[in-house]
């Protein structure tokens, strides 16, 4: 199982268009939304370096956060990263 993670290029924009205002950013081994959220902050380092983790392209990114969506690959869900929690789009 993985989740894809999308950055929003309109950062905190709630409006933006999915997927055409954002970024695939990273790919997260799992299926738990709110540890890929975790996973893809930067808590106590650069999150790319997170086991579990892989980098999409070799620029460094912004953590995730409010208006980004993640995609579980298993059931082709999306959720965007609400003000408290997630909403399914």
């Amino acid at each position: 199982m993985q989740i894809e993670v999308w950055h929003n290029k309109k950062i905190g924009d709630m409006s933006a268009s999915f997927p055409d205002d954002f970024e695939l950013v990273a790919v997260v081994m799992g299926d738990d939304i709110d540890r890929a959220f975790a996973m893809t902050n930067h808590l106590e380092g650069f999150w790319w370096l997170n086991s579990g983790v892989l980098r999409i392209g070799d620029k460094h990114h912004r953590s995730t956060s409010i208006g980004d969506v993640l995609v579980q690959l298993s059931t082709g869900r999306k959720y965007r990263c609400d003000f408290l929690g997630w909403t399914e789009i």
